[in-house]
């Protein structure tokens, strides 16, 4: 302030003139000491990209929700193609000190960085650097339904399309109590990441391959875990762990599970004040649970009139524990990736199956992902459940194509998008 009182009072500058430049030159020093941190390992610039996150998506989500997920991820690629690793647990000036290395996608040791610059635990690395199915991930796709689809454009294009894939033929206010319901309206994630920096995720399938596997530590082990409809733990915790963060469900196959594996011990959902709920709306009917479950009262209408979704899902269960998946993103998975011959024979019916589009979202939310109990090239070696008493065969149905689902899940597996859990049978 002495240096801008001594130009202004020598005439040489205008009051405003100096304070325009000081300014300037502030902003600069800063910038240079942010970047100079940022470079030499003092701040985690991922986790600095997720406090900005905080601090701006009511704002900028609102001006442009895909351009905010698209600048978003192009920061995160500018940053991990500068040099090294800033994410598994390797810190920038770690990495400087062992150039070329980065942290392995599944046991955190040392690995070299792929030929992008990249952590290899990065998704969006693999996504990249690898063939047809990986380079059609789309991350600026939202996942989530937000308040974003109630805008007349977007809830106009999602009228045009039937359930799964859109709103056609539902009541709109069905559509719009449901979605308005929701916590914060324009958060199309799953969880905040807060200090990690590199979010590991288990989606849990129900396959026979858990039983015996030993692997109940390894799924519990990550940051996240999905489980999808008969979720059995107790009795298996041994092979298929205990935690739940994700269950994903529709309501149709939520009703169906509680019926047929109530024998197996599957009695109610997961529950817990960790757990968080999933719906795909493959009917109205769960718009209409979603909204009672969420207002805490009973069904109002539809075949589930009168149910309460609090036996479900426990009492008191605030708008933030539920989510509900974008029919755009259903159908973004269905055309890019299960674009099956079933959607021909069988379109009324035909869609994802639910540990399909379960898997798909932990793919498009997390840094890494393990799949556990999804059916593999050798699956008529193991029964249908992990929890079947007596070994049962896969049985195929025609409103998801099974087998086209294991080839996406071994291509994505061979080309390390993700880890597939895979074993030799028991004789």
């Amino acid at each position: 302030m002495r240096i801008i009182k001594v130009l202004v009072r020598r005439g040489l500058y205008s009051h405003r003139h100096v304070t325009f430049v000081c300014s300037v030159a502030v902003f600069g020093v800063t910038s240079f000491g942010l970047m100079a941190s940022i470079y030499y390992g003092y701040y985690d610039p991922i986790n600095l990209l997720s406090s900005v996150d905080d601090s701006i998506r009511g704002q900028f989500r609102r001006w442009s929700p895909a351009g905010y997920q698209n600048i978003h991820s192009r920061l995160n690629t500018a940053l991990h193609k500068k040099e090294g690793c800033v994410e598994c647990g390797v810190s920038r000036h770690k990495a400087r000190n062992n150039p070329g290395a980065a942290a392995n996608p599944w046991h955190g040791t040392l690995t070299p960085t792929g030929d992008l610059g990249w952590p290899t635990c990065s998704l969006r690395w693999a996504a990249a650097r690898h063939s047809a199915h990986v380079k059609h991930l789309n991350f600026s796709v939202s996942v989530l339904t937000t308040a974003r689809d109630l805008h007349p454009s977007v809830f106009g294009r999602l009228r045009s399309h039937p359930l799964p894939y859109g709103w056609k033929d539902v009541p709109e206010e069905t559509i719009t109590e449901a979605v308005r319901l929701l916590g914060d309206p324009w958060d199309s994630r799953l969880f905040e990441r807060g200090s990690l920096t590199c979010v590991r995720c288990a989606v849990v399938g129900n396959g026979g391959i858990l039983r015996g596997s030993s692997q109940g530590t390894a799924i519990d082990s990550h940051h996240y875990v999905f489980r999808v409809n008969g979720a059995v733990t107790e009795g298996f915790e041994k092979d298929v762990g205990t935690k739940t963060s994700f269950y994903g469900f529709s309501t149709n196959s939520m009703k169906n599970s509680l019926i047929a594996y109530e024998d197996a011990g599957f009695r109610k959902v997961p529950q817990g004040q960790d757990v968080h709920y999933v719906f795909i709306p493959a009917n109205s009917r769960d718009y209409l649970m979603l909204t009672a479950a969420i207002r805490g009262i009973p069904v109002t209408s539809g075949p589930d009139k009168g149910d309460h979704p609090s036996q479900y899902f426990g009492a008191n269960q605030g708008a933030n524990r539920f989510k509900i998946l974008s029919p755009e993103f259903i159908k973004y998975i269905k055309d890019e990736f299960l674009n099956s011959t079933q959607m021909i024979e069988f379109p009324e019916v035909y869609m994802p199956s639910t540990g399909a589009l379960m898997l798909m979202t932990a793919l498009h939310m997390c840094d890494q992902v393990s799949a556990y109990g999804f059916i593999t090239e050798n699956y008529m070696d193991f029964s249908d459940h992990y929890y079947d008493a007596i070994k049962q065969p896969l049985e195929l149905y025609a409103n998801h194509d099974i087998i086209m689902e294991s080839k996406l899940w071994a291509a994505l597996h061979a080309q390390k998008v993700m880890r597939l859990y895979q074993r030799p049978s028991n004789h």
